[in-house]
C-alpha cells in the first residue's frame, strides 16, 4: 500500500498485523505480526526497546528499498510506455 511506500520514503520503519505486500517484511523494513495479534503484542515491546543501532538497521534498509525499487523515473517511463501503447 502506498502508506508503507510514504513510511520508507521518511525511513520509518514498518508494523504490519495482517498486511505485507509483495513480501516487503523479507526486506527487513520492520516488523511483521502474520495476522498474530500476540505476535504484534511482542513486536510493539520489541520497539518499545529498541536500541539505536538496531533502530538505525532498519532505517537504512527502508532507504535502500524504496531506492532500489520505487523510483520516480521508472514510474514515469512505465506511465509514458502505457500512454504510447493505448
Amino acid at each position: 500500500p502506498n502508506t508503507f511506500l510514504e513510511a520508507l520514503k521518511f525511513e520509518v520503519p514498518l508494523i504490519s498485523l495482517n498486511v505485507n505486500p509483495d513480501n516487503l517484511f523479507d526486506f527487513n523494513l520492520g516488523f511483521f505480526a502474520n495476522s498474530n495479534k500476540k505476535a504484534l503484542i511482542k513486536i510493539l515491546n520489541k520497539c518499545s526497546n529498541i536500541n539505536d543501532g538496531e533502530y538505525e538497521i532498519l532505517k537504512k534498509n527502508c532507504k535502500e528499498y524504496l531506492n532500489k525499487f520505487h523510483q520516480q523515473k521508472d514510474f514515469n517511463n512505465k506511465l509514458l510506455d502505457f500512454i504510447s501503447i493505448n
